[in-house]
């Protein structure tokens, strides 16, 4: 005879559209076991990877051991009441000033907000020649126009925010006679 161990912390999460997760659970004799789910719209199972397809508030997932000619089929254990839900939105709050006056050595500081997933903002220049980004720092090398983009990726349960572009001038010195 043999028993099957699964329970919810075999089913990795996180339960969101689009992701997968191994599934972790075990057969007493060893052998490997077989899943299958409630609603193959909602996920699917090859081998022992879960990919969840659709929201839901009640997926099962069943682990079977059929047994062979040394152990006995093992009695099944489902997993219930899984919630998939669909992964979250992120949005960057950045704003920068249309212009700056070049000095030699110049920086302009960069400050943006984003989503909830963890990830940082990063900051890229549209022309390294004219300005390039260090961290959450403009570095301003020549006048000209450039633009600056916030970006924000995503993670298993966060998509990616939509990058947020912003044009700034640097501006030539003026020249003042007197």
């Amino acid at each position: 005879n043999q028993t099957i161990q699964f329970t919810p912390t075999d089913v990795p999460g996180p339960y969101v559209v689009g992701a997968s997760s191994v599934l972790t659970g075990s057969a007493t004799s060893g052998l490997d076991l077989v899943y299958t789910v409630s609603d193959t719209n909602v996920a699917t199972v090859v081998s022992n990877r879960v990919t969840f397809r659709a929201v839901s508030t009640n997926l099962a997932i069943t682990a079977r051991q059929p047994g062979n000619k040394n152990f006995n089929a093992a009695a099944a254990v489902t997993v219930s009441n899984l919630v998939v839900v669909v992964p979250t939105d992120q949005v960057i709050s950045f704003v920068l000033t249309n212009s700056v006056n070049y000095t030699s050595g110049g920086t302009v500081a960069l400050s943006a907000t984003g989503g909830t997933s963890g990830n940082p903002v990063t900051f890229t220049s549209s022309d390294s020649s004219i300005a390039f980004v260090s961290g959450a720092t403009l570095h301003l090398l020549k006048p000209g126009p450039v633009t600056v983009t916030a970006s924000q990726i995503g993670g298993p349960s966060h998509n990616a925010a939509t990058p947020v572009s912003r044009q700034l001038t640097i501006l030539a010195p003026q020249n003042v006679t007197l």
